[in-house]
């Protein structure tokens, strides 16, 4: 897949929740991403009930939640791929 060319100081930082097992650190990650006009809280009744089988990640896209909207930049669906790749790769998922 080929990302669009951004630098690594323009990725929104996206706000998320996150239930990591510390102790067992072979627990699977599953991520979960909302739809358009939406939040992380919309998984907020089924993360805890995971947290035991699963590290389990919510995120807010960039201008939802309590993500950012971002700078003058238009918002577009590259971008929101590349935040979450961004996001993906910093959490080493």
């Amino acid at each position: 897949m080929s990302l669009p060319p951004y630098s690594s100081t323009e990725f929104i930082p996206l706000s998320h929740v996150e239930y990591v097992s510390e102790e067992n650190t072979a627990h699977p990650p599953i991520l979960f991403i909302h739809g358009m006009s939406s939040s992380k809280e919309t998984w907020g009744h089924i993360l805890p009930a995971l947290k035991d089988s699963y590290n389990v990640y919510a995120i807010d896209l960039q201008g939802h939640g309590e993500s950012p909207l971002g700078g003058d930049e238009a918002l577009s669906l590259d971008k929101i791929v590349a935040d979450i790749h961004h996001f993906v790769t910093e959490k080493g998922l």
